[in-house]
């Protein structure tokens, strides 16, 4: 709420700092501070059109391409080996094939000592 009122009395010390320009015909210290950042906005600006042509451009955006499809690709290798590692390990094999089981002797629930004894739940081989 406090940024609303900010901007709404920035907002019209602007409109009254214009409107006192537009009377007395002199600039006021905002119209000065926005005349001169201009010119450097307009040299910055020619500056780096000049620098960013349409060729350079298109060099700068295949640069970006090839990267991230280097980085995504590095990304998904890293990922399927660490899966596929991880799939030799024998008790994690089991979990990923649905071949575990609740022992009695472990420290579970009642509910998952239900049905690691129930054998109506147990897959039809």
């Amino acid at each position: 709420m406090i940024v609303f009122w900010v901007a709404l009395l920035a907002i019209m010390v602007m409109v009254y700092s214009k409107r006192v320009e537009i009377r007395t015909g002199k600039l006021s210290f905002l119209g000065k501070i926005g005349e001169k950042s201009n010119d450097k906005l307009r040299y910055w600006y020619r500056g780096v059109r000049n620098f960013f042509s349409a060729r350079s451009l298109a060099l700068i955006f295949a640069w970006c391409r090839v990267h991230l499809v280097r980085t995504v690709s590095k990304t998904e290798k890293v990922v399927a080996g660490s899966y596929s590692a991880i799939k030799k390990h024998p008790k994690v094999a089991k979990i990923f094939r649905g071949h575990t089981e609740v022992k009695n002797t472990s420290e579970a629930s009642t509910f998952l000592k239900k049905i690691g004894e129930d054998d109506t739940l147990k897959q039809k081989e």
